[in-house]
């Protein structure tokens, strides 16, 4: 219900019908188990112009319902002068968030706390009411965005007392852009600031919000947020994560994923690489293999991390480096290091303030402990290499969309291919969020969706999206909608579950010339491609597009098959075609064709004149000239 009005039997979607009788359904549900007054539902429905029958109307509407839902959980009970809507609470979502919540806010420690928050937020799938435009919802939507907010605001202060305040930084910034007035939302950036570090940070941003209030409300900051300012300004060490002790068992965690499909191979070598005889650093990288972002490295960590939570009872560490995310710049070690201390007990007050000294401090602690760190979305080695606990009791997994080579080189990680879904676990995924009902009344609409995605798990998971929220509509229809606008029907204006946007996040770290490549290759002809069209595609040297396309590879942008071939996987040649489109030149584009056609075309008549060099052939037209690599326009980053 806090997406569009929805009804499910059995697993299945129920079709509600008309809008009205939808919005009729909802005004129900919003006071489950309670008496709603028939003129209270006629002023939800109809808040303006109600039809001249409006009694018979809604008595017609629940009538519907009532043969709709029978035996599905709900019962509507007519009482004198209203209706009574029996049903489970926790079956609808406003009611089970506004339980969770609850709970949390009672919880008696911050991690059953933290947990609760996490279940309750995580049942948000859009705007509030989607499908229902009265007056009345548009009331019930501002209540409960207010209410989702708060909660937001609560499940933040949970997480800044068990010392993970370097993971909450980027989430509290962005918050900020959108609140930037709210006072509470200040305090915790500021907190999260001075206890990652960066003391001058917090001062600048208490004083911008300062101004902003003056000069927008003629108001001060509250008392709360100026008394913070004074602890901040003076340093005062007590500003630390509320119970932690030296030695404290470190519980550093994200919950673990709603649902989780298939990965049985990758689950297997996860915990083989991890089990106690295995080699002696135990650093485990998992890297993607088909996909720059979005193939579900971080869930598969995250399930195996909780399935196996019992191995690890001296803790267990988890940080987001924002390698590749719309935080911008990657957190730097010495971030992370003092949320990792703050958590394993150190006053910041007793922080080292160079990060080599923070790295033997981190190191000492956990020396010895059967701890987990999960290191996830990583840059670069660099950015990993002082968070490696350098104990072979403990376990570390890296997530990255680089392979990280110095990792696997220097440090003996063992390195964990992450492919797109199989045939079965895509069509799993898809049963999962949907309803096995609904997939085996489209079995060729389900497997057109299938295919199209590439079996992408982003791809699936927003097409699921689509097609949840929107029960009435044929899966067939979003299948036809996909194939007509490819990558523009995968695009959401939240960064985060927009697969063009998770992908362009890899170009940010490529050079200008490792850009443009990328782009060509979109662009080329052929399902694959060797190195010397590669060569002639780009216009340079062949060890020079060597050493460009390794980098493309290590980036997961890329995949090297046997033979020396090369390809991409089809969403993310869509991708860079669009960058093509987007960022080159049509005369650069062209130039590229023509000289790739020109290598097929020279290639081509080599071969016919080598298996028969006696027939006589019409030589082919001049090659067409490479540019001059010097002047070789390339893709600024993005």
């Amino acid at each position: 219900m806090l997406g569009t009005v929805e009804a499910r039997q059995d697993g299945r979607p129920v079709d509600l019908g008309p809008v009205r009788q939808r919005s009729v359904l909802a005004a129900l549900l919003a006071d489950a188990n309670r008496m709603v007054p028939v003129e209270q539902l006629i002023d939800r429905v109809w808040p303006e112009n109600p039809p001249l029958r409006a009694r018979d109307t809604l008595y017609s509407y629940l009538s519907r319902l009532r043969g709709l839902l029978a035996g599905g959980g709900l019962e509507i009970e007519r009482l004198g002068g209203g209706y009574l809507p029996r049903v489970d609470p926790d079956a609808v979502d406003l009611h089970r968030f506004r339980r969770l919540v609850a709970e949390a806010r009672e919880a008696e420690d911050d991690e059953t706390a933290a947990v609760l928050f996490e279940r309750a937020l995580a049942l948000w799938r859009g705007e509030a009411l989607a499908d229902v435009g009265t007056e009345w919802a548009d009331e019930l939507r501002r209540d409960l965005r207010a209410e989702q907010w708060a909660a937001e605001l609560d499940h933040a202060d949970v997480r800044l007392r068990q010392g993970r305040h370097a993971e909450l930084l980027a989430e509290l910034m962005s918050w900020t852009r959108e609140h930037p007035l709210d006072e509470r939302l200040a305090g915790q950036v500021v907190l999260a600031l001075y206890r990652c570090g960066r003391q001058a940070d917090a001062l600048a941003h208490y004083e911008q919000l300062r101004r902003r209030l003056v000069e927008e409300l003629g108001a001060d900051p509250s008392p709360p947020l100026r008394e913070l300012h004074q602890r901040v300004l003076r340093g005062d060490p007590e500003l630390t994560a509320a119970g932690a002790a030296p030695d404290a068992v470190p519980h550093h965690f994200p919950a673990a994923p709603p649902s989780f499909i298939g990965r049985t191979g990758e689950l297997a070598a996860l915990t083989a690489a991890s089990r106690p005889e295995a080699d002696v650093s135990r650093v485990v990288q998992i890297s993607a293999l088909a996909g720059a972002g979005g193939v579900g490295k971080t869930w598969l960590a995250l399930h195996w991390a909780h399935a196996h939570r019992e191995r690890f009872p001296d803790g267990r560490l988890f940080a987001d480096l924002h390698g590749f995310s719309p935080a911008g710049a990657p957190l730097e070690p010495s971030v992370v290091l003092r949320g990792f201390l703050g958590a394993l007990g150190v006053a910041p007050s007793r922080i080292p303030p160079d990060q080599d000294a923070q790295v033997a401090l981190y190191r000492k602690l956990v020396d010895g402990k059967r701890v987990l760190v999960v290191l996830d979305n990583a840059a670069n080695a660099d950015q990993v290499v002082p968070l490696l606990p350098g104990s072979p009791a403990g376990t570390t997994i890296v997530t990255s969309r680089r392979h990280l080579a110095p990792l696997i080189t220097r440090y003996g990680a063992r390195h964990l291919q992450l492919d797109i879904l199989s045939h079965a676990e895509a069509h799993a995924l898809l049963a999962e969020r949907l309803g096995e009902a609904r997939i085996a009344a489209e079995p060729a609409a389900a497997e057109a969706l299938i295919s199209l995605c590439g079996r992408y798990p982003l791809a699936l998971a927003i097409m699921s999206r689509h097609a949840h929220t929107r029960p009435h509509i044929p899966l067939a229809e979003f299948a036809a909608e996909l194939r007509d606008l490819g990558l523009d029907a995968l695009d959401h204006e939240d960064p985060t579950v927009s697969l063009p946007t998770v992908l362009s996040w890899s170009l940010r770290a490529l050079t200008g010339e490792q850009r443009t490549l990328f782009a060509l290759l979109g662009i080329a002809p052929g399902a694959d491609i060797g190195l010397p069209a590669v060569a002639a595609l780009a216009g340079t040297p062949p060890r020079r597009t060597a050493k460009v396309l390794s980098m493309l590879e290590e980036a997961s942008l890329l995949t090297r098959r046997a033979g020396g071939r090369y390809a991409m996987h089809d969403l993310i040649r869509d991708y860079a075609t669009a960058t093509a489109e987007r960022d080159l030149p049509r005369e650069e584009r062209e130039a590229a064709l023509r000289r790739v056609i020109d290598f097929y075309t020279h290639t081509a008549h080599a071969a016919d004149h080598r298996l028969d060099p006696h027939r006589t052939v019409v030589p082919p037209p001049p090659r067409h000239p490479a540019p001059n690599p010097a002047r070789r326009p390339t893709i600024p980053a993005p």
